[in-house]
């Protein structure tokens, strides 16, 4: 039984390297079966970009309230742009009357929905609000992007491992 959190390099699979693929996916399933966590090396998501974006995101929150709440989410419930502390209230799902959660966020999503009808449904202003981006600091919004982009990337790949360790068909999660 496995006591501490796998440290997994995938980059064998990604590099498509099929000798190293089975071993991989058996060594992925096997954290998740036994221990549900595992740390992914080799993912592909560059730390240029995952620094930049963090040193990007540190300055957004070390802006004045007046200046990230011109990004605020318009809509309560929309998971886009930046949510003030106290805004949400987890113990709400609980039906308790608790102290609103203590965090501040800034989130953002997919970028290019198109014009797919699922994403035009009633409930779609809220579900796919469109991405909300501050004026300050100056290139949040494309290095907000190209995490999003990378992390997509690192999505996919890591589906084709489930997909080989669940012995389902290449392309099942697609």
């Amino acid at each position: 039984m496995v006591t501490a959190v796998p440290v997994i390099d995938i980059s064998g699979f990604t590099e498509s390297d099929e000798a190293a693929r089975p071993g991989i996916a058996t060594q992925v399933s096997s954290a998740l079966e036994e221990i549900g966590f595992l740390v992914l090396q080799g993912h592909g998501v560059s730390p240029t970009t995952i620094s930049a974006l963090r040193e990007l995101a540190w300055r957004f929150f070390d802006l004045p309230l007046a200046e990230k709440e011109r990004s605020r989410k318009p809509i309560k419930g929309a998971w886009r742009g930046y949510v003030t502390a106290e805004d949400e209230n987890l113990s709400y799902m609980q039906n308790e009357d608790m102290p609103p959660d203590l965090k501040e966020f800034f989130g953002f999503g997919q970028f290019d929905y198109g014009e797919d009808a699922y994403y035009c449904q009633s409930f779609a202003n809220l579900a796919f609000p469109p991405n909300i981006w501050p004026e300050q600091p100056v290139g949040f919004k494309p290095t907000a992007m190209r995490f999003y982009r990378e992390m997509e990337g690192l999505t996919h790949r890591v589906l084709r491992v489930f997909e080989q360790g669940l012995g389902l068909d290449q392309g099942f999660f697609q």
